[in-house]
């Protein structure tokens, strides 16, 4: 996409660019030197992309939807609750025990906590990633999906939501 069009992402025209982590200083902010290429932590082919806004993500369906002559478009956030869940009523797709994300997905756990100790850990088993982890590594949900717990923020075609840009 970003070859062929030669597309800029919102973090790469922007003065203040994107959202990333300063190994030196032991904290995230925002800084133009983060982008979806560099966002301060490794990353490969095989991670999810970060540092992406929702009009990156939208143009970014406009763009397959041309190429393959299909429509594609960001799922609604009610299809993405349904699809995350896998039509369970539980507040995850595997019930409602927040101890067992770590096995679906890359969460705020105790790997980040020794790493970060300013960021208190949201569970208490670990999944041994602290920035991102690449993608399929956790079980799926019983619909077959994988990362729909944890890793990365997800957009969705009904919230235009930003983060609040804070220091």
């Amino acid at each position: 996409f970003v070859t062929e069009t030669t597309y800029q992402s919102d973090a790469e025209k922007n003065p203040e660019g994107g959202y990333g982590f300063s190994a030196e200083k032991k904290r995230g902010g925002w800084s133009s030197q983060y982008t979806w290429r560099n966002p301060g932590f490794p990353q490969t082919d095989e991670h999810p992309v970060v540092n992406v806004s929702w009009r990156d993500a939208s143009a970014f369906c406009r763009w397959l939807s041309q190429r393959e002559g299909k429509p594609y478009k960001l799922p609604t956030e009610a299809q993405w609750e349904y699809a995350c869940r896998a039509g369970t009523a539980t507040y995850f797709s595997f019930g409602d025990d927040v101890e067992q994300l770590t096995k679906v997905g890359n969460v705020r756990d105790q790997t980040v906590s020794a790493a970060l100790p300013f960021l208190k850990a949201a569970v208490s088993s670990n999944d041994g990633y602290l920035f991102t982890s690449p993608v399929g590594q956790f079980e799926p949900n019983p619909w077959g999906l994988y990362d729909m717990h944890g890793n990365v923020f997800e957009w969705t075609d009904d919230s235009i939501a930003t983060y609040p840009r804070s220091e």
